[in-house]
């Protein structure tokens, strides 16, 4: 049976040539985009016209709801979706969202250090334990905030440098992700020449070439696992 997914984006006119949204084409789901930032409306969460969410990062900030209201709207709709016991995926923006939604907290370390580059995942015992990683996987970020984990999530990954919270589950259907598994040679491309000035010479922040260097080196690797994980999300919806 064909799988409708909902694929929220926040940035205008930012096409789809990530993993994810690839690999689910590959399955033969059928995909809906929609930009709330751009005042496309949000789905009845309590309706079945969609099976999953993935819900991917962006320029805002879930510290500047004043400059983003919609945000607010993502957040109102993840919470009700999640609790109803639907599938979810939110990288790094979206995954700040899912903590918010289930009464966590987004914020910005006080020396306001980013993380722009590959960094060392590890699995909790919990992660590891229901197989959501097996062992330490460098995976590409772009961030300046950071999630709690919601009492009603587990932390499944985490990191040894400067953002510990890295990936949590609620339940076996939802997930929220600080990091980019789905980043692409072609996205990262775009976002050196989009957005490449932002954190340039920031703490925290890898030069373009050692990104695009551990790009080849290591996204081969999270391909393979993030493959995996889809394949197990997917055969929950």
């Amino acid at each position: 049976m064909t799988k409708n997914i909902l694929l929220i984006q926040h940035i205008a006119n930012e096409p789809t040539d990530d993993f994810v949204s690839g690999w689910l084409r590959t399955q033969g789901c059928r995909l809906d985009l929609r930009f709330p930032s751009a005042g496309d409306a949000l789905p009845d969460p309590a309706g079945d016209e969609f099976d999953g969410v993935v819900n991917y990062g962006g320029t805002q900030n879930c510290t500047e709801m004043g400059k983003y209201p919609f945000l607010q709207t993502e957040i109102d709709f993840t919470k009700d979706w999640i609790e109803r016991g639907k599938s979810y995926v939110g990288f790094c923006l979206g995954g700040q969202i899912m903590s918010a939604a289930l009464g966590g907290t987004v914020s910005r370390r006080d020396d306001q250090r980013r993380e722009v580059g590959y960094v060392k995942i590890e699995p909790t015992a919990e992660g590891k334990a229901c197989g959501f990683l097996g062992e330490a996987l460098p995976m590409f970020e772009w961030h300046q905030e950071q999630f709690s984990v919601p009492d009603s999530c587990q932390l499944l990954a985490t990191s040894q440098e400067y953002f510990p919270n890295q990936a949590i589950s609620y339940g076996d259907k939802a997930f929220g992700f600080q990091f980019h598994p789905e980043v692409t040679t072609q996205m990262l491309k775009r976002w050196h020449r989009d957005a490449g000035d932002i954190y340039r010479g920031v703490a925290g922040t890898d030069s373009q070439a050692r990104q695009v260097e551990d790009e080849a080196k290591y996204q081969p690797d999270v391909d393979r696992w993030l493959s995996a994980f889809l394949t197990g999300w997917l055969a929950k919806l």
